[in-house]
């Protein structure tokens, strides 16, 4: 009687970790962190890789039409409805000095008399390591000095690991 009881109970244990999934941490930057709606969904991708981090993005809309897929190598293409319309670049560092993540990427235009430009962002962990905030602090050379003018990005944590899958 008493093997069954610990059976049952083990079987039950196992049953609720599966259907509360993995628990989501502080893991600093490293991990996958979402925004949007049922319209458009945007997922961040932060892995640490030796000293660096590697930074992804990842976006599709309801229907399909845009969709934003990235490599290993933090290259991603833009796309609607199956045209390609954009290339991404991006690099990280982090901010002397501080525990701020400086994400640099460049956009570049398909269309041959569209321009390419250059954004600089500020990333920062907060809300008990579950809430990743991005901040442009440049784009295109223009400097955006005042937290009230940086265009601002939230993302909440879905996941202490790096999701393959499309958003």
């Amino acid at each position: 009687m008493g093997e069954r009881r610990w059976l049952g109970a083990a079987i039950l244990m196992a049953a609720s970790a599966v259907a509360c999934g993995p628990s989501i941490t502080d893991t600093g930057y490293v991990g996958t962190w979402s925004r949007g709606s049922d319209r458009q969904r945007s997922n961040v991708y932060i892995d640490r890789v030796g000293d660096d981090y590697r930074f992804r993005i990842g976006m599709r809309s309801d229907d399909g039409a845009r969709l934003v897929t990235c490599d290993e190598e933090s290259h991603c293409a833009e796309s609607i409805r199956g045209e390609k319309q954009l290339d991404y670049q991006f690099w990280t560092r982090v901010e002397p000095g501080t525990d701020r993540l400086i994400v640099e990427y460049d956009v570049t235009p398909v269309r041959p008399d569209a321009r390419p430009y250059r954004y600089v962002d500020v990333v920062t962990v907060e809300d008990d390591g579950l809430t990743l905030r991005a901040a442009t602090i440049e784009r295109d050379g223009v400097k955006f000095e005042s937290e009230g003018e940086q265009p601002t990005r939230i993302y909440r944590k879905i996941s202490d690991r790096i999701l393959e899958a499309s958003p």
